[in-house]
């Protein structure tokens, strides 16, 4: 039997509604030389119904490991199992559009490229019973666009942390298997010991290898893929609830690599630091060296301070006075730096408390989607059925593919 050409890696957990729309848009595929890997990682292997609803329409492996597997022991079990020229993880809450597997891989077999990266859009979650009636959806307004792009000044640029991870639009699909697809062969040996997926934030910062490796990349300006976003995400949870966030980074396995490799090893409230031990731990799996700017790393770390949602003031003083004892004894900024960034951050963090306040008819508010270094503003369309939801949003990006048929990929 041939190898697929790409693999798609679905890890999951608990999430088979999510998941049920996932492959929905996968069945309406014209192309069909894939793979998917389901990696159910729950504790009653609840996604095997998915499984069975959708193992006629196109390849499924599917696997329950029992449920006792962390985030990066599950993508790394996954993806064992891939057999594709290409893989990419897609996670059970983003699906692909009907007509980008077709996409991919034309540009993939014309450019013969070691990884290629794309854009995508969001569907908002309302009901969070998961019945999913009420969704909406930012739709991404882009002019597809297919460009090169340089691995090593990324890594260097992700090292410089100019940016904290919300603000930076330019790079933030670079180099990831999340937003994009990469040769197997080129990962395969990190595959083989289980350090691809790193342990913090492996779908953030398994992209430090794939730059490593990949030496012709290019990114499409297109939206391919779709996600949900919804109130029970673990990411946001950890990156806004302190007690979340201690929580996870505490886990034995993941301190012994914190305790080696973080940066500002007191911080332990910031995802920044621990996206700054991943950068570290994946360079020396990599035998790379990386140059990481402790300032800028800092600045974005007292932003994560300011992005944490605290029982009350007194919470959160305390915190900001640790920073800046830290800050003191560790001699990083200056006084009048420390002030001037504290200063800065407090502003936005009571912007944001007095628009949080407003926010509970957020349904018709104007919001802002970031696109390639700029903010568009865009009136969240709601539907009342999820299925209405994705066919409305392929059906608007075939629409605008139509409309540059001449692009060249």
């Amino acid at each position: 039997m041939s190898k697929p050409f790409i693999s798609i890696l679905y890890p999951t957990k608990d999430r088979e509604v999510f998941l049920d729309y996932c492959f929905y848009t996968l069945s309406k595929s014209s192309f069909k030389d894939f793979e998917v890997i389901l990696s159910d990682n729950s504790l009653s292997g609840n996604a095997f119904r998915i499984y069975n609803k959708y193992k006629a329409k196109f390849n499924i492996l599917y696997f329950h490991t029992g449920g006792t597997f962390s985030m990066a022991e599950n993508y790394s079990f996954a993806i064992k199992h891939a057999t594709g020229e290409y893989v990419t993880c897609m996670t059970d809450k983003v699906s692909l559009k009907f007509k980008a597997l077709e996409i991919i891989y034309n540009i993939l077999k014309k450019h013969d490229l070691d990884m290629l990266n794309w854009m995508e859009n969001g569907i908002t979650i309302f009901d969070e019973s998961y019945s999913l009636d009420n969704s909406g959806y930012n739709e991404t307004l882009f002019r597809p666009e297919l460009e090169h792009f340089d691995s090593n000044k990324v890594i260097n640029y992700l090292c410089s942390f100019a940016k904290h991870r919300s603000n930076d639009a330019e790079n933030y699909y670079y180099g990831k298997t999340f937003f994009g697809c990469i040769k197997l062969s080129l990962i395969s040996k990190y595959v083989e010991l289980n350090n691809y997926f790193l342990i913090y934030s492996p779908d953030y910062t398994s992209r430090i290898i794939n730059l490593t490796v990949a030496s012709k990349c290019m990114f499409l300006k297109a939206p391919l893929q779709t996600s949900f976003s919804s109130k029970t995400s673990n990411g946001q949870n950890c990156a806004r609830v302190p007690n979340l966030l201690q929580k996870f980074l505490f886990q034995a396995d993941k301190l012994i690599v914190y305790n080696k490799y973080a940066v500002f090893k007191e911080l332990n409230y910031s995802v920044q630091n621990s996206i700054s031990c991943d950068y570290i731990h994946g360079s020396v799996i990599s035998n790379i060296v990386l140059k990481i700017d402790e300032r800028n790393l800092f600045i974005t770390c007292m932003n994560d301070l300011f992005i944490l949602e605290y029982h009350n003031c007194k919470e959160f003083v305390s915190q900001l006075i640790f920073v800046y004892n830290y800050n003191t004894q560790k001699k990083i900024l200056t006084k009048i730096d420390f002030i001037r960034v504290g200063l800065k951050l407090f502003l936005f963090k009571m912007i944001n408390m007095i628009f949080v306040h407003f926010k509970r008819n957020y349904r018709s508010i104007v919001v802002q989607v970031p696109i390639i270094g700029k903010f568009r503003k865009h009136k969240l369309t709601v539907f009342n059925n999820l299925i209405d939801t994705i066919d409305s949003i392929n059906e608007n990006f075939e629409n605008v593919l139509s409309g540059f048929q001449g692009i060249n990929y």
